[in-house]
């Protein structure tokens, strides 16, 4: 849309459309509205006309819609399009505080709410800039300016007052607290001070006060979640100034209004809830100003009077009383019993009064009396404030307060039976007290759970409430009337059966009360009243005992609904509702009657539906008719159709959404009750169904599906074959649900009701379709709940199409995925699947992948067998794994922004449970081992070894449990059966899959008999001894352990906690107590007795902010309570006095990890490995097992992928009773035996190291030629082969051919030509070289950070000049040196600082890369301008002489190299001191990153030759100008990440495009961007080092001279960052070398530190190290 007057004007008749009471103009306007909003510009042009339009009416219309269109569309929700434009978003936000401040404060409250809604959404992240602006409008001066912040500022903060705590909200709230708490504060001295200085003009004074209101509110929302420390620091100041204004009485604030709170009474209200939470949550801090509020606020009870307008002001007065009546703390403050009975007296019982405003509200007001009595929300009005305290009281003074109100109450019945028609309020007085004094818990379904001992509460019904019902006036004295309902209400849990089966004929007869609170009463007594259960869980009232007043009940229900007031009254329907649920079949005979009424009242609301409880219990109401009549008569279903669907035509024509949801679900109901195909009339509606328009609405999809699904169910055959062409239609509703997080599961049972019911041949071209858009999803969005419907997909897929077929759809998407979602989704995940029908489907769907799937049995597919059965033992019989990963996030339809209608589930027209296998599979256990039976038949000998091998022993357990309950064996016989023949046999099974066996109880057998073959060598019956149960089926989120019986469980992967021994009490998987709350132990506790925790939540009692819970905690027939202040502490509290007081035995606990001989978890294995090591001889194992047939030739390693916490069974063998191992080491055999094989390793390596420890290790130092050689001492063989062949200039090369062996001990083949040890002896064979001078090893010292300078005396002698400068002003008593930072800049890892250095007024700076560095240049330069002289760097002597000749490179030198001008090579030898600057790649010292050894491969690696064969260079002289250049390009883009002066080249060769988009932070980018300026060639090689866990990146760079350098790290990328930034460093530089430094011979790049070493040699000699470059290391 766009910005124009032309739409603007639209928009603006459309508004005023909105406005028209007729519906047939404002209905259209509404919905051109809503199809416009999705439009960019939209909220831009209401902000238009909000601000421009001179028509007031059309500025608040536009103002509420746009708050309204922010609140349905700004949340951007996941996997749904973004409905506003980021350019909308940002116009909005950057123009919305202005507006608002702008705006009248009718519009400003609408726009504050906008914001407030926008900043919910996009503070502090998105709009980071909020609260600086709301900030800087204080400055203003303009208190509507002012208030507008407050009121928005209070928008956004009032959620702190309700949000569960979270790291977020403390950031949130902790910025918002260094950005405004000293603004607010100031702003609310400074308006104190305005308040005194105007206290005489009324007109400041309102705005004023106003404004203090919000500041007190706001104060409220920042100390609600925790005392600010800002706020703690300014108590002083906040609590005075609130302290004075709870005391100030100014009259000109007083208004006239008796209704209505003025300011005065608003702020002071403010000022109490205030006190009332720092009382109540930081008492401690606020104890010193207790006494001062708590006497100014008794003050302000006692002389504030009785107008409704102190309602709220007195309300939260006595509230703040009682808080602090319930603190230990403050118990002293009440202990007196004059305090007490003046509490009473003047606080209590004038506030109980029923006043003459709540006798109006009564009568005129019904609707809001109701609600505040009935419904809880009194919580600002007196009575509810005073009932607070007296609980609060009667918390330590239970004794005192009841005998003190005891005489209240009597005297108050006595002045009632005096002259009842006068003093009737006297009684409405007593009851009050006595219900608020017998009540000490009370909840919402039960009434009163706890009462007052010391009241007799039937003594008092019998006397004085019975006659108030029993009074033949049903309309006299209707608010006594409806005390006595009250009281029977809410004390229906207290009193017995027969007094309420009394009082109910009596409540059905006041239904027909001419006061609305009075027959609303009645209807909800009543409705509450058949919601009671008694012993048997069945309702209290029972249907025989209503059936005397049935006909009574539902008439003067129905004429209830008749009378004013009450037409759309929901306690009556509710009632209604609950009549229909308690009488059943007794009401079938007026249904024919009542039907009628329903349908014409539904056809009256649907008109304007604007009580949304009475349209729900409405429709359920009908649910129950359909429901209760069919189920007599399934035939009657057509009489309600042809009552409702008129109405429902008219509902679906009129787009009533609010009644959508709900045919939706009644269609749904009465279509299931259909016993044969769908009717003409539901298959006229099926092509509207599909409409995408429908789908949007979120409401619409639960029960929209649910319809489909009803369609599919008892038509898929008819749909198929009339509307075919609906099909893509329908899989398109599929395809939009499972794109959704919130929907995806919806979409999952449309496509389970497709699978069950379509044809097959309707689907068949659409199967892998749909597969492929679930994997897409899979891949995209995976969450648990999408996993756990996926689950039950593929298993119903499976079981109704067949084992095969699935494995082909699979693989047909993708060669091997079969296997890959068995292994990465089956195996790990079908713990998760809930539901008794789900986890159905799941084990039958495996069963057949198990046992009618070829492809597992003689495929790759083969390794999963084990594992996928392991999983369905644990399905059946391990708990639900219910974890959800802590990132998982699902939007409810409930917290759907906006006012779409949400869907709400009719409870009687729930659809009931579907099993898709039904009665064909009664038990999944006994399929399993009627098909494991056919299996073993099928393949003699395949199950039983595999089980034997590779199933744990407790699930072996379960199994044979299964076997037996279903009389069947196992078969075994020799493995000798193809692949035809088992898939053969298998193909046969597919086609006659076995029938269950009929139910048997499953008892315990301690064997497993397998049936072998005649021709067997053991051809009797086998019997397998299994392991005694001394483990616990373990829990690890860790892979699963692999198959074979060389990983015993005490060996198994699974931590050693996963798999633990249990005595004879013991828990499976008892942890640590220490490590569990009590709520775990109590779980635990309640699994070992094999009984049920129930906790109950008795009571919630104090204000809003400060609720105290009570909870009682039941096991078995024990009952403990506790309280706190949230339900999870409460059950908490109550959990740990039932572990200290139960009587229940308990578990035992877990025994404590590395207990046994070896805590150190260093095996015979392990250490004998050690041993070998030293020795240099190989241990060998060998499995001599005198029973091989008992083991599989095949072996399995499969591991369970995904991070999700899985129950699994380890793996301990099961096969024969002693396993050999044979042990080979050098010509040594050892023998060892065990239960398990890893036990007769560890048998046969102990006494291995028995002996083996006696053999002397090697101590003899080699020898080379001759010579005993002590300097080898340290050096290996390879060392040794590296020495002596660089000597004779023979190259080395190590290959590795071949490795084997397990992980933890490889073994590798290497080719030299021969082993290294070989190598060397042949090279000591070899003749001596001849004799040459032994040179000195250089040790190459370590580079110090400063290098100390020799100074002149003057200076001072080796001082920092930071402490010279120091010195030197104290000896001329004149003020120390003063440092600062001027500024810092540079990237990260690449600063530089500037530090300033001020003496007497002159300044100097110094620049470094640390602070340190900085200040000392910046001291040094201060030394200068002060006249005192700063040395220059000098070494002690020259490192090299002048006159030497240059050194000559010898063949068969291979330690370095030296790259020489064309004839400037001279002959000599190599002096002792050029020695020194060789390059010690032989020494034993690391080289530090930075630094390239020259080996030839190396060397050949980067163009360079070596030795007397090197060609000749022949460069062209360097070019001085463009090394300048350079340097400045690359110092530039060191410290800032661009180059002006690259930029500056790119613009003249007009090649801007190569610039980049902004500044380069990685090293290697920088070096590339100035080598396409500079037209350099930047070329990398990369090894890998350590066996691939770092790599060596070597970079050639073709320079004037050229460079090399390398880096090292632990990828490719840091490799090339660390040597282009050497190179950058060395390009950085190349200005400030010496002309002679012009040979041809590369630039080696180093470190900083060596770096500074070179420039101390190059004044020794220049000319020698442009010929020995590798020399400056």
């Amino acid at each position: 849309m766009e910005l124009n007057e032309a739409n603007l004007q639209t928009l603006t008749e459309f508004l005023r459309k909105t406005l028209d009471p007729d519906p047939a103009v404002r209905r259209p306007a509404e919905k051109f509205l809503e199809s416009v909003e999705g439009s960019q510009n939209y909220p831009i042009l209401l902000l238009t006309l909000l601000e421009k339009s001179q028509d007031n009416v059309i500025r608040v219309c536009a103002a509420v819609t746009f708050k309204n269109y922010v609140k349905r569309n700004w949340r951007i929700i996941e996997d749904e399009p973004n409905k506003i434009s980021e350019q909308d978003r940002t116009a909005i936000k950057g123009n919305i505080v202005n507006l608002m401040l702008s705006s009248p404060e009718q519009i400003q409250k609408q726009l504050s709410d906008a914001i407030s809604i926008i900043g919910r959404e996009d503070f502090p992240q998105k709009w980071p800039d909020l609260l600086t602006e709301m900030v800087t409008r204080f400055q203003s001066g303009d208190f509507h300016i002012i208030n507008g912040i407050l009121r928005t500022a209070h928008s956004l903060f009032k959620r702190y007052r309700h949000e569960f705590k979270s790291n977020e909200l403390w950031l949130e709230i902790k910025l918002v607290l260094e950005t405004f708490a000293q603004p607010l504060t100031e702003l609310f001295k400074a308006t104190i001070e305005l308040c005194q200085t105007h206290s005489t003009d009324v007109n400041a004074l309102k705005v004023l006060f106003s404004s203090l209101t919000l500041i007190s509110k706001l104060f409220y929302s920042l100390n609600f979640q925790d005392l600010p420390e800002f706020f703690e620091d300014n108590m002083e100041t906040w609590m005075t100034n609130f302290h004075n204004l709870l005391t100030l009485d100014n009259k000109l604030l007083q208004t006239d209004d008796e209704e209505e709170a003025g300011l005065l009474e608003l702020l002071k209200s403010q000022i109490c809830d205030n006190a009332a939470l720092y009382a109540q949550k930081y008492d401690e801090e606020f104890q010193p100003y207790l006494p001062r509020f708590v006497t100014a606020i008794w003050n302000l009870l006692v002389t504030t009077g009785q107008e409704v307008k102190y309602d709220l002001l007195v309300s939260n007065a006595i509230q703040f009383l009682a808080s602090v009546c319930e603190r230990p703390h403050y118990k002293h403050l009440f202990e007196d019993q004059n305090t007490l009975t003046s509490i009473c007296e003047k606080v209590i019982v004038p506030n109980m009064e029923f006043r003459s405003a709540d006798e109006e509200a009564f009568e005129d007001n019904s609707e809001e009396y109701i609600r505040r009595d009935l419904e809880g929300s009194d919580i600002d009005t007196r009575r509810r404030a005073a009932c607070d305290l007296v609980r609060g009281l009667c918390k330590f003074f239970e004794g005192p307060v009841t005998g003190i109100f005891s005489g209240y109450v009597n005297s108050m019945l006595a002045e009632y039976a005096k002259n009842p028609g006068v003093n009737w309020k006297h009684k409405d007085a007593a009851i009050y007290l006595v219900t608020s004094l017998a009540s000490k818990a009370q909840t919402q379904k039960h009434g009163i759970t706890q009462a007052n001992e010391l009241v007799n509460l039937t003594e008092f019904f019998v006397n004085h409430i019975l006659t108030d019902l029993k009074s033949s006036n049903i309309n006299e004295f209707p608010v006594l009337k409806a005390d006595a309902i009250k009281y029977v209400m809410i004390f229906r849990s207290q009193l017995p059966k027969e007094q309420l089966l009394q009082a109910v004929p009596l409540l059905v007869a006041h239904l027909q009360a001419e006061s609305t609170v009075e027959h609303t009463y009645a209807a909800h007594a009543l409705e509450r009243l058949f919601t009671m259960r008694g012993a048997n869980t069945s309702t209290l009232i029972t249907p025989a005992e209503m059936a005397p007043i049935t006909e009574q009940l539902l008439t003067n229900l129905f004429k209830a609904l008749a009378l004013p007031g009450s037409s759309e009254n929901e306690y009556i329907m509710k009632a209604i509702m609950r009549s229909f649920s308690l009488l059943q079949e007794a009401m079938v005979p007026y249904i024919p009657t009542l039907i009628g009424q329903l349908t014409h009242k539904l056809l009256l609301v649907s008109k304007n539906p604007s009580k949304p409880h009475f349209n729900h219990y409405l429709f359920e109401s009908l649910c129950l008719s359909i429901r209760i009549t069919c189920k007599a008569n399934p035939v009657t279903v057509v009489s309600f159709e042809e009552a409702l669907f008129p109405v429902f035509t008219e509902i679906l024509q009129s787009d009533v959404q609010e009644f959508v949801p709900y045919v939706f679900q009644v269609m749904s109901l009465l279509l299931e009750i259909h016993a044969s195909s769908i009717p003409a009339s539901y298959m006229a509606l099926f092509p509207h169904l599909l409409q995408p328009v429908l789908w949007e609405r979120t409401g619409n999809i639960p029960p929209l599906v649910r319809l489909l699904q009803a369609y599919l169910e008892k038509g898929g055959a008819t749909i198929a074959a009339a509307a075919a062409d609906k099909i893509p239609g329908l899989l398109g509703v599929f395809q939009k649900l499972i794109a959704s997080k919130a929907n995806d599961h919806q979409g999952f049972y449309l496509l389970n009701s497709i699978i069950e019911h379509m044809p097959p041949e309707s689907i068949t071209q659409y199967r892998k379709q749909i597969f492929i858009l679930l994997f897409q999803r899979l891949q995209s969005s995976k969450t648990t709940k999408f996993i756990k419907s996926f689950l039950v997909f593929i298993n119903l897929y499976c079981v109704k199409y067949g084992a095969i077929a699935l494995q082909e759809i699979f693989d047909s998407i993708q060669p091997k995925m079969f296997g890959m979602v068995l292994e990465k989704i089956v195996i790990p995940e079908v713990q998760k699947v809930s539901g008794q029908v789900e986890k159905k489907i799941c084990a039958v769907g495996i069963t057949k992948v198990l046992t009618e799937c070829p492809a597992m049995m003689d495929t790759e597919y083969t390794k999963l067998w084990t594992p996928l059965l392991q999983s369905l033992i644990g399905l059946f019989e391990l708990p639900e794994d219910d974890s959800i990963p802590d990132d998982e996030h699902f939007i409810d339809i409930e917290d759907t922004p906006g006012y779409q209608t949400a869907f709400s589930q009719l409870a009687f027209a729930g659809k009931k449970e579907h099993d898709p296998i039904g009665d064909a599979v009664s038990n999944p256990k006994l399929l399993l081992a009627q098909s494991l039976h056919k299996l073993s038949t099928a393949c003699p000998g395949r199950v039983p070894s595999m089980l034997s091998t590779s199933l744990n022993s407790e699930a072996l357990q379960f199994l044979q449990g299964y076997l037996q309950a279903a009389s069947v064996q196992l078969i075994q016989r020799p493995f000798q059966s193809h692949s035809i023949y088992l898939r053969t046999h298998l193909l046969q099974l597919c086609a006659h899959p076995p029938r269950p066996a009929s139910s048997q109880p499953a008892t315990s057998m301690s064997q497993v008999q397998f049936q072998l073959s005649p021709g067997s060598p053991l051809s009797s019956t086998v019997s397998l001894q299994l392991p005694q149960p001394g483990y616990s089926i373990p829990c690890a989120s860790g892979p699963l352990p692999s198959e074979s019986a060389s990983h015993p469980l005490r060996s198994s992967a699974l931590p050693s906690a996963s798999a633990t021994p249990f005595s004879a009490p013991a828990v499976p998987n008892m942890a640590n107590p220490k490590e569990k709350t009590p709520m775990c132990l109590v779980n635990e506790l309640a699994r070992f007795n094999k009984i049920q925790p129930e906790y109950k939540l008795l009571s919630e009692q104090g204000p809003a902010h400060s609720k105290i819970f009570s909870v009682r905690l039941t096991l078995g027939e024990q009952h403990w309570e506790a309280e706190g202040t949230s339900i999870k502490k409460a059950q908490h509290s109550a959990a740990a006095s039932a572990l200290a007081q139960t009587t229940l035995p308990k578990p035992s606990l877990r025994s404590p990890r590395n207990t046994g001989k070896n805590p150190d978890s260093i095996t015979h294995t392990v250490e004998l490995n050690a041993l070998c090591m030293k020795l240099g001889k190989k241990p060998i194992y060998k499995p001599i097992d005198p029973y091989p047939g008992m083991r599989p030739s095949f072996t399995y390693n499969v591991r369970a992928p995904g991070p999700y916490p899985r129950y699994y069974y380890t793996f301990p063998p099961v096969g024969p009773v002693l396993y050999h191992m044979e042990l080979s080491i050098g010509g040594q055999q050892f023998h060892g035996k065990g239960r398990t094989r890893q036990a007769a390793k560890h048998d046969a390596a102990s006494k291995a190291l028995k002996t083996l420890q006696k053999e002397p290790l090697l101590d003899q130092l080699p020898e080379m030629n001759g010579e005993p050689s002590e300097e080898n001492l340290n050096k290996s063989e390879i060392s040794q082969v590296f020495e002596i062949a660089l000597k004779r200039n023979m190259p080395v090369n190590f290959e590795v051919l071949k490795e084997a062996g397990p992980p933890h001990m490889k073994s590798f083949m290497v080719r030299v030509m021969c082993a290294a040890a070989a190598v060397l002896d042949e090279l000591r064979q070899l003749p001596h070289l001849p004799a040459v001078e032994k040179l000195q090893p250089r040790i190459k010292k370590k580079t110090k950070s400063i290098v100390k300078l020799q100074t002149s005396p003057e200076y001072g002698q080796g001082m920092n000049p930071i402490s010279r400068l120091a010195q030197i002003q104290q000896a001329k008593k004149e003020k120390e040196p003063e440092y600062s930072l001027v500024t810092e800049r540079g990237l990260p890892r690449r600063r530089e600082f500037i530090m300033q250095v001020k003496v007497c007024g002159q300044g100097a700076e110094g620049m470094g890369p640390s602070k340190k560095v900085a200040k000392r240049n910046a001291a040094e330069k201060m030394l200068e301008l002060m006249g005192f002289k700063v040395p220059q760097p000098q070494p002690p002597k020259p490192a090299l002489k002048t006159d030497e000749k240059p050194p000559i490179k010898k063949p068969g030198d291979g330690r370095k190299v030296t790259f020489f001008e064309p004839g400037s090579v001279e002959d000599g030898g190599v002096s002792a001191k050029e020695e020194d600057f060789r390059l010690p790649f032989l020494s034993h010292q690391q080289l530090p990153a930075g630094i390239l050894p020259m080996v030839p491969e190396v060397a050949q690696a980067v163009g360079a030759n070596q030795g007397p064969h090197a060609k000749d260079y022949s460069r062209a002289p360097p070019n001085p100008a463009k090394a300048t250049l350079t340097a400045m390009i690359a110092n530039e883009l060191l410290y800032a990440g661009t180059s002006m002066t690259a930029e500056t080249i790119l613009k003249r060769s007009n090649s801007l495009a190569r610039l980049p988009l902004g500044p380069l932070t990685r090293p290697s980018e920088q070096l590339g961007f100035l080598s396409s300026v500079q037209g350099l060639q930047v070329e990398y090689k990369d090894f890998p080092k350590n066996n691939k866990n770092e790599f060596v990146s070597l970079i050639n760079c073709s320079s004037q001279p050229p460079l090399i350098s390398h880096g090292i790290g632990k990828d490719v990328e840091s490799c090339h960052d660390m040597a282009a930034l050497n190179i950058l460093k060395l390009l950085s530089e190349l200005d400030q070398q010496p002309n002679e430094r012009t040979g041809n011979g590369p630039i080696s790049g180093c470190g900083k530190q060596e770096m500074e070493g070179e420039s101390l040699l190059k004044q020794a000699n220049s000319s020698t190290l442009g010929q020995t470059l590798d020399g400056t290391v």
